[in-house]
């Protein structure tokens, strides 16, 4: 599953985790995993983790923007290595609305806390935005062309996808008010039974952005007369 992180993509991995059927990796190539240390090989890993896998499906989730920097491989080289490998199904999970994202990613940075079960009660983490300088797992640029590299990024990965077998997911349709509509679209497309599991995590920050974002009229502006604009409304 390819994604850029803080899209909804833990609590869908939880919820396959639970799937007898599957075996779910997670972030395997994400350097803070202890399965994984970047500069060894990758795809001995993969193999390894597939081979005990035992018959279940065995999937892992690749954050293309952060894992082609610590793989030091491109986005092609990729899903190229892959197929070669045998990984004929893929998913994208896609943030529409990119602004959530970056101020979940923020919040979670700030506050440490990057996931929420679903009997705690999210805080307020007030946040501000540089403007100028906007991390975007790979470099710092101005937050209009950090969206756009995304937005860019995701063209490149749907186009290498083109007549193959995939599945596209959002958070904003799929995750956001029921985990459960990808979990079942999920199964569905990998052609396993989807038995109701229950959801073990909530929202980490569902409050209004002028509320989070301190310098919300700073943000507002500078995506005013530009096509992310609609992000702040939402």
């Amino acid at each position: 599953m390819f994604h850029i992180g803080r899209s909804g993509s833990t609590v869908l991995a939880d919820m396959l985790k639970q799937n007898a059927r599957i075996a779910w990796d997670g972030e395997i190539l994400e350097p803070t995993n202890r399965k994984w240390s970047p500069g060894t090989d990758p795809w001995a890993l993969l193999r390894h983790r597939t081979h005990i896998a035992a018959g279940r499906i065995y999937g892992f989730e690749f954050k293309f923007f952060a894992h082609c920097k610590t793989t030091g491989m491109s986005l092609p080289q990729i899903v190229r290595k892959l197929q070669e490998y045998g990984f004929g199904c893929h998913i994208v999970l896609k943030r529409r609305n990119l602004l959530r994202r970056m101020v979940s990613a923020l919040v979670a940075r700030q506050s440490g806390a990057y996931h929420l079960k679903t009997n705690a009660h999210a805080k307020l983490v007030p946040i501000t935005i540089d403007i100028e300088r906007v991390f975007d797992d790979t470099a710092e640029r101005p937050l209009v062309e950090c969206f756009e590299a995304f937005e860019t990024g995701f063209a490149d990965l749907c186009r290498l996808f083109e007549g193959q077998d995939s599945l596209t997911l959002t958070y904003e349709d799929d995750i956001e008010r029921d985990p459960a509509v990808a979990y079942r679209r999920v199964c569905e497309y990998l052609g396993v039974e989807a038995p109701a599991v229950p959801v073990r995590l909530a929202r980490t920050n569902p409050f209004p952005l002028s509320d989070v974002i301190t310098n919300f009229a700073e943000v507002d502006r500078a995506l005013a007369g530009t096509r992310f604009a609609w992000m702040t409304r939402e």
